[in-house]
């Protein structure tokens, strides 16, 4: 399968846009040839008047599908925006379409949604008590709306029209039942039948799409559906194949996945490449259906595609890491959902183990006592293109097999880490409520701005000057001599702190006494925090003022014991 999203990408290049959907068929020519996703995007941002001159441009089938995409939300019909179309529609100069409209079940829905109807007597006339109602034209039903609907005469317009078109008698026969209808079982039906006619465009339905977005449980099970896997390749006609997705969703696609290129060209198969071309545009559609991305415009539809390859490619990779595929690749068995899947897998177990030491230890409501370093990795590993914080590196996209066994290594430090900082919590809760922690007290801090970093810095200050010892008296804080005699060793003459043996054996030693030398990765972190909130500066060209700015360690409010 030589080179398939780079043909998609060349491809949905040429459809970037309504003039460049137009270059493409000569003046006044049918769209039909199309692929329907791109199209419907490219002419998202016509305002009514543009979309009616469209209209007669598209078949009945695009017609209707624009509709379908457009009028929902979810399996609700959306009236507010029904009243675009009905605006597009009455501008509509083809008599034949706008009667194709006004005998659509969506419009039937439409009235039934935006308005009450009922009979109404001339004998005995029934007027509401107010102004916002019209009789259609043989005076036998009224139409009440709210006083805030704008549309009514395009509304009346095409009543009129369809009177015209039925006659008086069939008119009336088929606005009548909007009397008795239930208007949950016509949407309910009516929902099921769009949702199919969908499906052959490559569009998924959003509850569809959520088993797409659902993850297996745990690892074992990915291990195992891994395992067991075997080919499925479904059958296609040519108007599933004439399909294809716009550019900005497919174009995260043109960087960073040439491992999948090359795994897909070892497809020879030409049944199961077409059946892989249709998988991964479906595969999309189905992540814009979950973020309503297709609705949105461009921005919306390339930062779900984005997603979308990060999570595949990591899938992919980690699928093809499990075994020795051969020469027919990992494409041979797998289909693009499935590796999104995977992928999907990876991350959401990993969320999960945070969000468990989270509950477990209190922080699940109020995560700021953590700190920078923890708060920035959570809110980062929580993005909607999930990173991976590290200190020394710029934050990275889980879209590799490395930077996700990098970030889950940095949870299982969290994980561990995390208890020891609730007890930590719980100490410093009860010393503000006892009152012995007062602002005045200290230079660099303000109680309620005191967290675990600082408390971590302060104690291996304090375990490192020996204030630990039987006997010695128990404070939260350095005097500014005690900080220039902690910091003095691990620092040069430009105050630059580096990972020197002296720093790492003080940092292990201290973890070894306060317990914690077993959680993997402690050691990296804390003296990540010496480095990185105490480099840079010449402390002792510091004015005691000047410590007020001094990150690290509390400091007490005076100069020396």
């Amino acid at each position: 399968m030589k080179d398939m999203i780079k043909n998609l990408l060349a491809e949905a290049q040429a459809y970037n846009g309504l003039e460049a959907i137009q270059s493409l068929i000569e003046d006044g020519q049918s769209l039909s040839a199309i692929p329907m996703q791109p199209l419907y995007v490219a002419s998202r941002a016509l305002d009514s008047s543009n979309m009616s001159a469209l209209l007669p441009r598209l078949t009945p089938e695009q017609r209707n599908v624009f509709l379908d995409i457009d009028l929902w939300k979810r399996d609700d019909l959306d009236p507010d925006r029904f009243d675009y179309w009905l605006e597009a529609y009455h501008q509509c100069e083809v008599d034949e379409i706008k009667q194709e409209f006004i005998n659509s079940s969506e419009f039937y829905l439409f009235l039934k949604a935006r308005f009450n109807v009922w009979t109404f007597d001339v004998e005995d006339p029934n007027y509401p008590d107010h102004d916002y109602y019209f009789l259609t034209d043989d005076s036998l039903l009224l139409f009440e709306y709210s006083e805030d609907y704008e549309q009514v005469h395009e509304a009346k317009a095409l009543i009129r029209e369809l009177y015209a078109q039925k006659g008086v008698e069939h008119a009336y026969t088929y606005l009548f039942k909007l009397v008795s209808d239930s208007y949950s079982s016509l949407e309910e039906i009516e929902y099921k039948e769009k949702k199919e006619r969908l499906r052959d465009y490559g569009f998924v339905d959003y509850y569809d799409a959520l088993e797409y977005e659902s993850p297996f449980p745990n690892l074992s099970m990915l291990d195992g559906f891994v395992r067991k896997k075997e080919a499925a390749t479904g059958s296609l006609d040519p108007f599933h194949e004439n399909q294809n997705v716009s550019y900005q969703a497919i174009a995260p696609y043109a960087e960073g996945t040439n491992d999948l290129a090359a795994e897909l060209n070892k497809v020879e198969d030409e049944k199961r490449a077409r059946f892989l071309n249709f998988n991964f545009i479906r595969l999309i559609n189905a992540s814009l259906a979950l973020q309503d991305g297709i609705k949105e415009g461009g921005m919306a539809v390339n930062r779900v595609g984005h997603r979308t390859r990060n999570i595949l490619a990591l899938g992919h990779e980690w699928v093809k890491s499990q075994k020795d595929w051969g020469e027919q690749g990992v494409f041979s068995v797998f289909e693009f959902t499935d590796l999104y899947k995977v992928g999907l897998t990876l991350i959401s177990v990993e969320q999960r183990k945070i969000k468990k030491a989270l509950r477990e230890t209190g922080f699940d409501n109020d995560d700021k006592f953590l700190g920078t370093y923890w708060g920035d990795f959570l809110d980062e590993s929580f993005l909607d293109i999930p990173k991976f914080y590290r200190p020394y590196f710029p934050s990275e996209e889980l879209k590799t097999l490395e930077s996700w066994q990098g970030w889950s290594t940095h949870i299982e430090t969290f994980s561990q880490m995390a208890p020891f900082a609730a007890k930590f919590g719980e100490t410093f809760k009860a010393l503000v409520k006892a009152g012995q922690l007062v602002d005045d007290y200290y230079l660099n801090y303000k109680v309620d701005e005191i967290d675990l970093e600082a408390i971590l810095l302060t104690s291996f200050a304090n375990h490192r000057l020996g204030h630990f010892k039987a006997g010695m008296p128990q404070r939260m804080g350095l005097t500014i001599d005690e900080f220039k005699s902690f910091v003095h060793p691990f620092s040069n003459a430009e105050g630059e702190i580096a990972l020197s043996d002296e720093l790492l054996k003080a940092v292990k030693e201290f973890l070894e006494n306060f317990g914690m030398d077993q959680i993997h990765g402690m050691d990296s972190y804390l003296a990540y925090l010496v480095q990185n909130h105490l480099d840079g500066y010449d402390y002792n060209g510091l004015a005691f003022e000047e410590f007020k700015h001094v990150g690290g360690p509390i400091l007490l409010n005076r100069q020396t014991q």
